[in-house]
C-alpha cells in the first residue's frame, strides 16, 4: 500500500499535460465572430477558437451553449447548423451530429449529467428536451410538448431536477422536471418575458438572465424557488448591461454575465446568502478584449474544468455556494486551561513538538507532495473515474 501511495505522490510531482482548455479558463460563444473566445481564470483575453475552421464541411454558424467533460473535451451547439460539434482536449475536431431530426431548427444548450448523457434544448425547436449520448445516439426525451418550443436553456440541479428556461415571450416561466417521469414539479418567475441562460450554485439557487428585462433574477432554493432579488450594471459602471444572455460562476466566486446587445462580460462579486452581488467591472469590445477577437452579439459562458451541479463528479473543482463561513461559537474559558492530560502546558507541548515528523494523513503512510492541488487518496479517485468513463464509452 506504501508504494502505491508513494507512486501517486510522485505522480501529483509532475506537471499536468498542456491541454487546448486550461482548467478555470473561461469561454464565450461569439455569433459576431463566429467563433469561441478564451480568458484566463484572472479574465485576461488569451484568444480565439475555430475562427474559420470547418468541420464536416461546415464552419461554426451561431455558437451558443458549450459542455465540458473531464477527458478535456468541449461540445458546441452550433446553433445556426442544428447540430452538435464535439473536439478533443487538443482543440481537434471528433465528430458532429445533426439535432434537425429530432429537434428542428435552432439547437440552444445542452448540459451533461453525471452519468455523461447529454440533455439538449433547441429554440424554436419541436417541443422537446431531448436526451443524447456523448456520441450522438437518441436516448429517451425529458418531455415532448408543444408548451416546451422555443426554449432557451437546459440545467440539472444537484437534485437531478431538469431545469430549462422559456424564450417564448408567453410567460411560462422557468420550470424545474423530473427527468424521470417528464412531470413538471414547480413552475416559477412567471412574471419573466424571455429568459436565457441560467447558472445554479453550490447553495441551489437559481441564477437566470432575464434578456427582456436586462437583468439577472435570482431563486432561492427548490422546493419554494422564491426570488431574492435581481440586479443589473449600476449607473456608474460605464456601460449598460443589456438584452443579458449567457451567465456562469467562477470558482473564486466571481459572477460572468455577457451582454448581448454591445458584447461586453460583466463581472460581479457573489457575496452568498440573500445578499446582491457586487458590481466588480465589465470586459468590454476592442478595450479589454481586443477588436480582433471580433467579440460580439455574445452566447454562453462555460468554465473548463469545472463542475457542475448534478454533472460529472471527476472535477477536481466544483460550483462554489458563495456563502460567508459562519464564526464559530465561544465556548468560552475551560477548566485548567493551557494544561495538557498528561501535565505538560500546552505551551510545553507545542515546543517539545518542533522537529518532529507530522503523523501520516492518510492510512497508507504517505503524504501528498508540498503545493500539490489534491491528496493521494483524491487522486486515486480522479484517476479510478476517468479510467470508467473511458472504458464506457468504448
Amino acid at each position: 500500500m506504501r508504494l502505491v501511495c508513494l507512486a501517486l505522490s510522485l505522480a501529483l510531482s509532475v506537471p499536468a499535460i498542456a491541454r487546448a482548455y486550461d482548467t478555470r479558463h473561461v469561454f464565450i460563444t461569439n455569433r459576431l465572430g463566429g467563433n469561441l473566445v478564451e480568458l484566463d481564470e484572472d479574465l485576461v483575453f488569451q484568444r480565439t477558437w475555430f475562427d474559420g475552421e470547418t468541420f464536416d464541411g461546415l464552419e461554426l454558424s451561431v455558437p451558443n451553449g458549450m459542455a465540458f467533460t473531464p477527458t478535456g473535451e468541449i461540445f458546441i451547439a452550433d446553433s445556426g447548423n442544428s447540430r452538435i460539434v464535439a473536439l478533443d482536449e487538443g482543440g481537434n475536431f471528433v465528430r458532429a451530429f445533426s439535432t434537425t431530426a429530432r429537434m428542428g431548427g435552432g439547437i440552444e444548450s445542452i448540459y451533461f449529467d453525471g452519468a455523461g448523457v447529454m440533455y439538449a434544448s433547441a429554440n424554436p425547436g419541436t417541443g422537446i428536451v431531448a436526451r443524447f449520448t456523448d456520441a450522438g445516439a437518441n436516448l429517451a426525451d425529458v418531455v415532448n410538448d408543444p408548451s416546451f418550443l422555443n426554449l432557451a436553456n437546459v440545467n440539472l440541479t444537484a437534485a437531478g431536477f431538469v431545469i430549462v428556461s422559456d424564450f417564448s415571450g408567453g410567460l411560462r416561466g422557468v420550470r424545474e422536471i423530473d427527468p424521470a417521469t417528464g412531470v413538471v414539479v414547480r413552475t416559477f418567475g412567471t412574471d419573466l418575458m424571455r429568459q436565457e441562460d441560467m447558472m445554479i450554485d453550490g447553495g441551489d439557487r437559481l441564477f437566470v438572465a432575464h434578456y427582456e428585462g436586462d437583468e439577472v433574477v435570482v431563486y432561492g432554493p427548490a422546493p419554494e424557488r422564491e426570488e431574492l432579488y435581481r440586479f443589473s450594471a449600476p449607473a456608474d459602471a460605464g456601460l449598460a448591461l443589456e438584452r443579458a444572455t449567457g451567465i456562469a460562476l467562477t470558482v473564486n466566486c466571481e459572477i460572468l454575465v455577457s451582454s448581448f446587445t454591445n458584447g461586453s462580460i460583466f463581472v460581479f462579486h457573489h457575496n452568498g446568502g440573500e445578499t446582491p452581488p457586487t458590481f466588480e467591472r465589465v470586459l468590454r469590445p476592442g478595450m479589454e478584449i481586443p477588436a480582433s477577437a471580433m467579440l460580439g452579439s455574445t452566447e454562453s459562458i462555460a468554465i473548463s474544468g469545472l463542475g457542475l451541479p448534478g454533472s460529472f463528479e471527476e472535477f477536481v473543482d466544483r460550483v462554489p455556494s458563495c456563502d460567508p463561513t459562519p464564526p464559530l461559537p465561544d465556548a468560552g474559558p475551560t477548566p485548567d486551561a493551557g494544561r495538557t492530560d498528561s501535565g505538560i502546558s500546552s505551551a510545553d507541548a507545542g515546543a517539545a513538538d518542533v522537529g518532529r515528523t507530522p503523523r501520516p494523513s492518510s492510512d497508507c503512510g504517505c503524504r501528498a507532495p508540498a503545493g500539490s492541488p489534491t491528496t493521494p487518496v483524491c487522486a486515486l479517485a480522479v484517476i479510478a473515474g476517468l479510467l470508467i468513463r473511458r472504458a464506457r464509452r468504448t
